[in-house]
């Protein structure tokens, strides 16, 4: 686990989706940490500005015009796709996403403006608050797709080792680890003396898991938690 400094992010900036085109990765209300100097490559998550307008989109490339991006949003809703935006290489800024920020819950949610589906974070004052005393862990394999792929980071805070205290994180995405030391990267729901872990890919095909706060059932013991805040795509 490695430390994560707010001063990590001094050459980027910060915007809050206002728009559902990022599902399931940020959602409404979620931070956007957004590079000055990363190099965008096909399929990167960027913000584009082009004239008034701020999109937050995938960046696409089309071989047979060479001189075009398509930026294309996502859903898990297949009904509410956003529909593709076409803009000039030459007219439109495109900022690479390094990052998110679930602050969906605990930060007020800009009002909606046609055509911005970000807003800018003044001087990313609040998103330091958030990241001190923040650590790293490495994502590997594909059992936290589609939020984090293999060799992205969780950014997480807070080891909630007491039932009173793990329980504080209900509905919230966190890693679990049980007493054999198997660490789960779900989304914490509570009931009674039992931790559900729902798998956090809306696809339904990854069963949950079942974990215990105390010995009265012949379940593996949950003995602690930490609160996961956001990912890193890659390192600053």
């Amino acid at each position: 686990m490695a430390s994560f400094y707010p001063g990590n992010v001094a050459d980027h900036e910060v915007y809050q989706l206002t728009s559902a085109t990022l599902d399931p990765v940020a959602e409404i209300g979620d931070l956007l940490i957004v590079s000055n100097y990363a190099t965008v490559h096909a399929r990167n998550l960027v913000v584009a500005c082009f004239g008034q307008h701020l999109f937050a989109r995938r960046y696409n490339l089309v071989d047979a015009h060479p001189g075009i991006v398509v930026l294309t949003g996502q859903s898990v809703d297949p009904t509410a796709m956003p529909e593709p935006v076409i803009v000039s290489k030459e007219t439109a800024q495109m900022k690479k996403i390094v990052g998110t920020v679930f602050t969906r819950h605990t930060l007020p949610i800009p009002p909606f403006e046609e055509g911005r589906e970000v807003a800018p974070v003044g001087d990313g004052a609040s998103l330091n608050k958030l990241l001190d005393g923040a650590r790293l862990l490495e994502v590997r394999g594909r059992s936290a797709e589609p939020i984090a792929l293999n060799g992205q980071f969780l950014i997480t805070r807070n080891i909630m080792k007491t039932a009173p205290e793990i329980k504080t994180l209900d509905g919230r995405p966190v890693v679990a680890v049980d007493e054999d030391g198997t660490r789960y990267f779900k989304r914490l729901q509570c009931s009674g003396q039992i931790a559900i872990l729902e798998s956090l890919n809306p696809d339904g095909t990854t069963a949950s898991e079942l974990l215990t706060f105390d010995d009265s059932l012949s379940l593996p013991k949950i003995t602690h938690a930490l609160e996961v805040i956001g990912v890193l795509f890659e390192l600053p």
